[in-house]
């Protein structure tokens, strides 16, 4: 796919050009009100708010903004296993940084515990 911006050739799965240009278009697909009723009280993945181009014409100031209701996203499962292999294989080491941390504090509590005890014993 040629890069409308920079004139580059790009693999046909690029969804972007090394220049930064998105090669796929995003639409959105117009809604009734009755759907978008449906998808704010239905199951939700998350919500976010996103700042519009517009002049400052809000209330406190700020950009205006839209409210975007993310109903359902499309993700191939072999995608969402390495994902998931990568976040397992990258908590090893924060796992062992923790227990290191956890030895150190329990062995500096039971020495405290023990010279206290050997003091009151005296």
């Amino acid at each position: 796919m040629k890069c409308p911006n920079c004139g580059r050739i790009n693999d046909s799965s690029a969804l972007t050009c090394d220049c930064g240009y998105a090669l796929v278009e995003v639409t959105v697909a117009k809604t009734s009100s009755k759907d978008v009723d449906k998808a704010r009280t239905g199951p939700k993945i998350g919500t976010m708010k996103v700042a519009s181009a517009e002049a400052d014409d809000t209330k406190d100031g700020g950009k205006a903004s839209t409210e975007v209701v993310i109903v359902n996203f499309d993700m191939p499962f072999m995608s969402i296993v390495f994902l998931l292999v990568k976040v397992a294989l990258a908590a090893i080491p924060a796992f062992l940084i923790l227990g290191f941390i956890f030895f150190v504090l329990t062995s500096v509590f039971a020495g405290s515990v023990v010279a206290l005890f050997s003091q009151l014993g005296r």
